[in-house]
């Protein structure tokens, strides 16, 4: 038990293990979640259903990078949608 726990406290990538170990544990939970609840049935999707994730996905991206209207300032998700 007494490695188990040296690990867990070691410091890895400026974080403690057990940090490491519960960020893993949610991406996990979060893949299985996806895979095996929202994404069940083997279908093609259409282009409407594609556009929403796309569309926010590029919006916070450019508003992180500073290639939005602001010109990276940053500024509420509704001021961004709105321009």
């Amino acid at each position: 038990m007494e490695p188990l726990l040296a690990a867990s406290s070691a410091d890895f990538l400026g974080h403690s293990g057990w940090l490491w170990l519960a960020f893993l544990g949610c991406v996990v939970t979060l893949l299985v979640i996806d895979l095996g609840v929202l994404h069940r049935e083997d279908r093609e999707n259409e282009l409407r259903e594609s556009l929403l994730p796309v569309s926010l996905h590029s919006l916070f991206g450019r508003r992180r990078d500073g290639g939005g209207p602001g010109g990276g300032v940053a500024m509420p998700v509704t001021e961004a949608v709105r321009s």
